[in-house]
C-alpha cells in the first residue's frame, strides 16, 4: 500500500484551513448568557443518567445556573444534597434556541470542565434527528478520565481517517451511530490539559470547532497559549496549525451528515457511558464504590463537577 506523503499530509491541511473572514454571529457571555437556551425539565431519557435535569427556575434558585461574581457561566450539578441510593441527582441541561449550519466556527472558552467519579459532561451540537442530522462532541469525558474525548455521531457514510494530520488518537473509524452501536468516531486527546483537573490547573483554556465544506476540526489551547487572533476577536484558523481532531469532507461529507445543529452543555451521571460496568472496572472510582450508581447518594463527589464558561462564540465563516 503507498503511504501518503508529506506533500499530501501538507494539502490536506492547506485544505482544511483555508483562511476565510470570520464574522461574529452570536455570542454567549456576562450576564445575558442564559438568554437563549431552552432548560430541559425532566429525566435524562437520552443517555440514561441518574439525574433530574431541572427548569431555569429551579436551577438559577438552587445555584446550579448563574452568573458568578467574575462574569463567567457556571453549570452544575446540585453537590449540597444527601440522597438515597438509587435517586436522581438535580442537574443541568441547557440547548441554544439557536441553531447553526456549515460555514460556523464555534469558539468555546472555559474555565472549568465537570470531572469526577459518577459525571459525564459535554459540550456539543446536535441536529433535530438524531443521528440523521449529526452529532459534534467537543467536549466530553467520564468519571476519572483525564484527556479529552471528541466525537461525531452520524448515520452509515461517514468514517475517521487516521491518516488526516491531527495530534489525536483515532478512537473508533466508523461515525455510523445507532442500536446498540453508539460509540461514533472518537479522537482522544494526547495531553492530561484537554480535561479533568489538568484542564482547570492550567487556568482552562479554548476549544475551536470548525465546520466547513471541507470537513469538521477541532483546535484546543491552554490559557498561555491562545492565539492573539482568538483574543481580539478575528479568528483564522489558517493559522492554527494541525488540529486536534480532523473529519475531511473526503471520508465524511459535513454538509450531508450535519443539519440545524443546536449547541447543548449537560452534565448527567452514570448513564450508558459513565455507568457502564466495564468503564467503571477501568476507573480508579471502581476502588472507592463497586457500582456508579454507589457513588451519586453521597453530594461530596460533586464538588468538581460544573463548567465555568468564560464565554461561547459562533462565527460565520
Amino acid at each position: 500500500m503507498l503511504q501518503p506523503s508529506f506533500t499530501t499530509f501538507a494539502a490536506v491541511i492547506s485544505l482544511l484551513t483555508v483562511a476565510q473572514a470570520a464574522t461574529l454571529r452570536k455570542e454567549y457571555s456576562g450576564n445575558s448568557f442564559f438568554n437563549d437556551w431552552n432548560f430541559q425539565n425532566s429525566a435524562d431519557t437520552t443517555t440514561h443518567g441518574q439525574v433530574q435535569y431541572v427548569s431555569k427556575s429551579v436551577a438559577t434558585s438552587k445555584n446550579l445556573a448563574y452568573v458568578n461574581s467574575a462574569g463567567h457561566a457556571i453549570i452544575a450539578v446540585d453537590d449540597t444534597t444527601s440522597l438515597p441510593k438509587g435517586a436522581n441527582r438535580n442537574s443541568v441541561r441547557i440547548t441554544s434556541t439557536d441553531v447553526y449550519s456549515i460555514g460556523s466556527l464555534i469558539v468555546a472558552d472555559f474555565t472549568h470542565l465537570p470531572y469526577g467519579c459518577a459525571t459525564w459532561g459535554a459540550f456539543w451540537m446536535l441536529g433535530p434527528n438524531w443521528p440523521t442530522t449529526g452529532e459534534i462532541d467537543i467536549v466530553e469525558g467520564v468519571n476519572a478520565q483525564t484527556q479529552n474525548q471528541m466525537t461525531l455521531h452520524t448515520s452509515a457514510g461517514c468514517s475517521h481517517n487516521p491518516s488526516t494530520p491531527e495530534t489525536g488518537s483515532q478512537l473508533q473509524a466508523s461515525c455510523e451511530s445507532g442500536g446498540s452501536n453508539n460509540n461514533g468516531c472518537g479522537v482522544l486527546d494526547p495531553s492530561s490539559s484537554s480535561f479533568s483537573g489538568g484542564f482547570a490547573s492550567a487556568g482552562g483554556g479554548v476549544f475551536a470547532t470548525s465546520w466547513t465544506s471541507s470537513g469538521i476540526s477541532i483546535w484546543r489551547w491552554t490559557r498561555a497559549n491562545i492565539p492573539a487572533n482568538v483574543k481580539n476577536g478575528n479568528p483564522d484558523s489558517s493559522t492554527w496549525g494541525t488540529p486536534v481532531a480532523t473529519w475531511s469532507a473526503n471520508s465524511c461529507d459535513p454538509n450531508a451528515h450535519f443539519k440545524s445543529l443546536a449547541i447543548v452543555l449537560n452534565i448527567s451521571l452514570c448513564g450508558d457511558w459513565a455507568g457502564q460496568s466495564s468503564v467503571w472496572a477501568a476507573s480508579s472510582c471502581s476502588q472507592k464504590y463497586a457500582t456508579c450508581s454507589d457513588a451519586v447518594p453521597n453530594p461530596a463527589n460533586f464538588q468538581e463537577s460544573y463548567f465555568e464558561v468564560n464565554s461561547i462564540k459562533v462565527y460565520n465563516v
